[in-house]
C-alpha cells in the first residue's frame, strides 16, 4: 500500500527556515511562496539557499543556453541594489554594460529605430547632428558633407541673380586686415562687426555728412570749380579751378629785343599761387628763346619757346607768391619781337 511523504513546510508567506532548523541534506518548503530551501555549509559557515520558479511571462524570455531577453519596460525599486549589469550575448563579451553609477558602455554596433532626445528635450529635425556642449549634447544643423550644408552666394542685390555659389561650406573666413572683426559669443554664436570705416564726414562750420548703410556721397562742383571722375584703372577725381582765366600778371616786352634784364617789377597785392605760365612772341624764331622768372632777385625757373614756334605753355607749377615780394622777367637766351609772359593761378 502506497504512502505520502511530506517534507518540512510552512504555509506562511515570507517564512524562511533558519540554519539551525535544517540539517545538511534536509529540505523545506514554503507552500504559499512556492520556494524550496536547503542549508549550504562552506568553510564552516552555514547559509540558507532558496530556489523558486520564475515565470517570465511575455516580457522576459530565457532560452536553453541561459540567454535572457526582455521584451517590455523594466523598473526596479531601491532594494535590491546592483553593482552593475553586463548584457553579453554569446561570442560578444561586454557588448552592453551599465555600471553602478548608471554609465552605459556599448562595445558593438548600435541600431536605433526610435528617437534620441537631447538635453533640451528636442528630438531634432532632418539633417541635424548631435554635438557636445561640454555639459551635454544638442541637436544642431549639419554644416558640411551633404544634407543641409551651408551655401554661400554672391548676388546682384538682395534678390538679384546669383553670380557665385559655393556649397557644403564648413567655415567662412573674414579678412581682419580690411576692418572686419569676429567675436565668439558662446553657444555657437559669433558677432561680426566692421571695425575700420569712415561713417561721418566733417567740414568745419558745416553740418556732418553721416552714412546710413550702403549710402552714396555726391560731390557737387561749386562756382569756379570743375570735377572730373576717372572710374577705371586708378580711380580718382580731378578738382580744377575753372574760374576766371585772367592772369595774375602779364609781362610785355614790345618791339625787337635781345638779351634783356627785367626792369619792370610785379608786386603781389595778395597771396596767390602761380600754376601756369604762357609765353608768346610775335615772330617765329630760328633759335630757342629762353626767359627766367625771379622772386626778389632769386631765380625760380627758366621758360623756353622752342625754335620755329611762337608759343609755349607750362602748367602744373606751384609757386606761392606773397605781398611784399617782387617778381621780374629776364631774357637770358635768344631774341625776338613783342614778347608776352602771363602768370595764371589755374592749370590751363
Amino acid at each position: 500500500m502506497s504512502s505520502t511523504i511530506k517534507l518540512r513546510r510552512s504555509s506562511t508567506s515570507g517564512s524562511i527556515p533558519s540554519t539551525a532548523s535544517l540539517a545538511n541534506g534536509e529540505v523545506a518548503l514554503n507552500t504559499v511562496d512556492g520556494k524550496l530551501f536547503f542549508k549550504k555549509t562552506v568553510a564552516g559557515i552555514d547559509s540558507i539557499v532558496a530556489l523558486q520558479q520564475i515565470n517570465a511571462g511575455t516580457g522576459v524570455a530565457i532560452d536553453t543556453g541561459g540567454n535572457v531577453s526582455i521584451g517590455q519596460d523594466v523598473s526596479t525599486a531601491a532594494s535590491p541594489t546592483f553593482s552593475g549589469a553586463n548584457i553579453s550575448p554569446s561570442g560578444f563579451p561586454s557588448s552592453l554594460t551599465v555600471n553602478s553609477s548608471g554609465q552605459v558602455s556599448i562595445a558593438n554596433t548600435l541600431r536605433l529605430y526610435g528617437t534620441i532626445t537631447d538635453s533640451l528635450s528636442s528630438v531634432g529635425s532632418n539633417y541635424q547632428v548631435l554635438t557636445s556642449t561640454g555639459t551635454g549634447v544638442r541637436w544642431r544643423t549639419q554644416t558640411g558633407g551633404g544634407g543641409a550644408g551651408l551655401t554661400v552666394r554672391n548676388t546682384q542685390g538682395a534678390n538679384g541673380s546669383v553670380t557665385t555659389e559655393v556649397t557644403d561650406i564648413t567655415g567662412i573666413n573674414f579678412d581682419k586686415s580690411t576692418g572686419i572683426n569676429v567675436a565668439d559669443q558662446g553657444d555657437g554664436n559669433v558677432f561680426v562687426s566692421l571695425g575700420s570705416s569712415f561713417k561721418t564726414i566733417k567740414v568745419a562750420g558745416q553740418s556732418d555728412v553721416v552714412a546710413v548703410g550702403e549710402d552714396t556721397l555726391e560731390l557737387i562742383a561749386g562756382t569756379g570749380i570743375t570735377l572730373e571722375t576717372h572710374p577705371t584703372a586708378t580711380k580718382s577725381i580731378t578738382i580744377t579751378n575753372s574760374g576766371s582765366t585772367a592772369p595774375i600778371k602779364t609781362f610785355n616786352i614790345l618791339g625787337d629785343f635781345g638779351l634783356l634784364p627785367g626792369t619792370a617789377r610785379f608786386y603781389p597785392a595778395a597771396q596767390d599761387t602761380i600754376k601756369s605760365v604762357v609765353l608768346s612772341v610775335g615772330v617765329n624764331r630760328s633759335s630757342d628763346l629762353t626767359v627766367g622768372l625771379y622772386n626778389s632777385n632769386q631765380f625760380l625757373q627758366f621758360f623756353t619757346i622752342p625754335s620755329g614756334q611762337n608759343y609755349a605753355l607750362y602748367t602744373g607749377l606751384n609757386y606761392v607768391i606773397y605781398p611784399g615780394e617782387s617778381y621780374t622777367v629776364n631774357v637770358v637766351g635768344g631774341n625776338g619781337t613783342n614778347l608776352s609772359m602771363a602768370l595764371f593761378n589755374i592749370n590751363l
